[in-house]
């Protein structure tokens, strides 16, 4: 039971380090995400990368 408590906070520190990430680079000026090609939206995204999902094993 705790390896899998474990496995889930492992996940949600992930979910909460990308989404910090994601925010970061949605917030640099216009100019700067089109030099980095940077997607406007996530929904742009493909779906194997969505970054607020957290896949469970069960």
């Amino acid at each position: 039971m705790f390896k899998s408590l474990g496995w889930l906070g492992a996940a949600l520190k992930r979910v909460s380090s990308r989404k910090q990430t994601l925010r970061a680079l949605n917030e640099l000026p216009p100019e700067t995400q089109k030099d980095i090609n940077w997607p406007h939206s996530v929904e742009s995204w493909p779906e194997s990368v969505q970054p607020y999902e957290i896949r469970l094993p069960f």
